[in-house]
C-alpha cells in the first residue's frame, strides 16, 4: 500500500545519514582523503563506476533526458463523458446558476 501522500520519512532518513557522514567527515578528514584516492585508484584501474563517480562529483550528474511520443491529445468530448460525469457537470452549472440569483453569467 506504502507511505501516504506527502510522507517525508524517506527524505528524513537521507538527510539524518547525510549529516552523520558530514559529521563522521570533519572529525576524520584523513579518511575522507584516504577515501577520495581509493576511489581514484579505482578510476585508474579502469573500474567504470569510479570513473562515472569522479565525473558526476566533479562536473555534477547529467541531466536526464526523458523522450515522450505518442497521441497527447487529451481532449475529450461530451461523448467521451460517462452519464455520471455529465450528471456531475449539469449539477455543478446548476448550482452555479442558483448561486447568480438570475444575473448573467458570462
Amino acid at each position: 500500500m506504502g507511505a501516504p501522500k506527502g510522507n517525508q520519512n524517506a527524505a528524513k532518513e537521507q538527510r539524518d545519514w547525510a549529516a552523520a557522514i558530514r559529521r563522521h567527515t570533519k572529525q576524520n578528514p584523513e579518511k575522507l582523503r584516504l577515501l577520495a584516492e581509493k576511489v581514484y585508484e579505482c578510476a585508474m584501474d579502469g573500474q567504470a563506476w569510479a570513473v562515472t563517480e569522479i565525473g558526476n562529483r566533479l562536473d555534477g550528474k547529467p541531466v536526464q533526458q526523458v523522450d515522450m511520443s505518442g497521441d497527447l491529445n487529451l481532449t475529450r468530448t461530451l461523448r467521451d463523458l460517462t452519464d455520471e460525469e455529465l450528471l456531475r457537470i449539469a449539477t455543478q452549472h446548476a448550482a452555479h446558476d442558483a448561486d447568480t440569483d438570475g444575473q448573467t453569467v458570462q
